[in-house]
């Protein structure tokens, strides 16, 4: 890859690096990784996430001031700019880590796997301290996204790999 550059113009080696990539691989990782917070925030992380994300719409609603189907609507006005803004996001870390275990000479599922929680827990978890320290959120949405990230980063860089191998 480091040939592409030095042998080309900048253009011409952004549109060779994606040429080279393996937009299949890229894409079935976005899919699935969406899918996988798709069931980790419809399901398994459902009320605490609201609770911990929207403290004052969820204490409405367990009051029993605003029905959930209301608060439903409410979020669901955002719901498909966010949508898209993380589907867009995922498919960004998707090529990235295609390119990082390229770049890296990544060979097995298992580096993969490491490089994913290398990544994860040295560049994503400290992000969400900082942001714990200094703006004050939930210590519990932060566990919730760390979580998530851990567990997005592993299943996009493993779905990478062994899909370009």
């Amino acid at each position: 890859m480091e040939d592409i550059v030095q042998e080309s113009g900048c253009f011409e080696a952004v549109v060779d690096v994606l040429a080279a990539t393996n937009w299949y691989a890229v894409g079935l990782a976005t899919i699935a990784t969406f899918f996988l917070d798709f069931l980790l925030y419809s399901f398994v992380w459902s009320d605490l996430w609201f609770h911990a994300a929207m403290p004052e719409r969820y204490r409405r609603y367990k009051k029993g001031g605003v029905s959930r189907q209301i608060v439903e609507q409410e979020m669901g006005a955002n719901m498909p700019r966010a949508l898209l803004v993380g589907l867009l996001a995922t498919g960004v870390y998707a090529f990235a880590l295609f390119h990082l275990q390229y770049a890296l000479g990544v060979a097995s599922v298992e580096e993969a796997a490491q490089l994913a929680l290398f990544l994860a827990f040295f560049l994503v978890a400290p992000q969400y301290v900082g942001q714990v320290i200094w703006e004050d959120p939930s210590c519990t949405l932060m566990a919730i996204s760390v979580t998530d990230q851990i567990l997005s980063a592993v299943v996009t860089s493993t779905i990478v790999f062994h899909l370009s191998a």
